[in-house]
């Protein structure tokens, strides 16, 4: 099919023996198994995501401002994510700078905005935000209330 791709890697052969014996428990297909653990954790990687002032309703239905890329976890409730325009935005998908960032009322008033994760039930605080001139990206490390 025109939208679908190939992937082929090695694996030891002890993770061959778990990944066959975890996708046979569930009924499945070593590959149809491999496939849904990729579509998982690549959502998982980049999530749309919008803000709203403390105890507003967050409208995520339209297009989200922004695509938070997951880099870290920094404890249980702690995630470092980088910082990628929205589709909403004329370069989707491209990092956000802080001269942009600079004008935007959450930027300036962090306390007092909670960011809302696509597929999460709770508001995110933000931990700290900061520029990383090595990478080039916005990072932001935010907190599940």
């Amino acid at each position: 099919m025109a939208n679908e791709a190939l992937i082929q890697t090695r694996v030891p052969i002890a993770v061959a023996e778990d990944v066959a014996a975890l996708s046979a428990a569930e009924g499945l297909s070593v590959a149809a198994w491999v496939r849904r653990l990729l579509i998982k954790e690549v959502g998982q990687v980049r999530t749309p995501a919008c803000t709203s002032r403390v105890g507003e309703k967050p409208n995520l239905g339209v297009n989200p401002s922004w695509i938070l890329e997951r880099v870290e976890e920094m404890t249980s409730t702690e995630v470092k994510f980088h910082m990628l325009h929205g589709p909403g935005h004329p370069l989707p998908g491209a990092p956000v700078t802080p001269g942009y960032l600079s004008d935007i009322d959450w930027y300036q008033h962090q306390d007092d905005h909670r960011f809302h994760l696509q597929g999460s039930p709770k508001p995110w605080c933000i931990v700290r935000s900061m520029f990383d001139a090595r990478s080039g990206r916005m990072e932001l490390v935010l907190r599940s209330e």
